[in-house]
């Protein structure tokens, strides 16, 4: 990074803390990190498991000031960046990323903290279906009490001790 004539050393040490983090903490795959001249920024590419798409993630510190317009600018540069990187490239490079992935412009911000915490954060250009999240197994013999379906043991058809009590308080007021 400093023989591309970047010298800020605290986006240096974030983008090194982030590049061993994905490394070495979450074993992705295919690590490359890649110069923004525009922002004057290093940013990273990599596969966070072997049969995945490749993830585009820019280390910033958590004093960075961010709005709307700068996420905007960190989307449009990063892109516009990549794709003139793989088309100087002679040999495609391991991080080809997929063009439905490109035009959807999602970047992943991993904000790097003075203690070396890091926060991932994904962003995108555009409204993105949220994922579904993790699902939970309702099994017969859980212990949940029926938490996730909104049923609490021993309570049938929303009629427990609490919807009483709300009921005998409005008769009374």
């Amino acid at each position: 990074m400093l023989s591309w004539g970047f010298d800020d050393s605290s986006q240096i040490i974030s983008a090194l803390l982030v590049y061993l983090d994905l490394c070495e903490g979450k074993n992705w795959w295919h690590m490359e990190i890649h110069p923004c001249w525009s922002l004057r920024m290093a940013y990273i590419t990599g596969k966070a498991n072997k049969k995945d798409d490749f993830t585009t993630v820019l280390p910033l510190q958590a004093k960075s000031s961010l709005s709307p317009a700068s996420l905007r600018n960190f989307l449009a540069a990063i892109d516009t960046e990549h794709c003139n990187l793989q088309s100087s490239l002679k040999t495609p490079s391991k991080a080809v990323i997929p063009e439905e992935h490109q035009a959807k412009r999602a970047l992943t911000l991993a904000i790097t903290d003075s203690d070396s915490t890091i926060v991932y954060y994904k962003i995108s250009d555009g409204l993105v279906s949220p994922d579904s999240g993790p699902k939970i197994p309702n099994e017969a013999g859980s212990d949940d009490g029926g938490k996730e379906d909104g049923r609490g043991k021993g309570r049938g058809k929303g009629r427990g001790k609490g919807a009483k009590r709300k009921a005998s308080h409005n008769a009374v007021s």
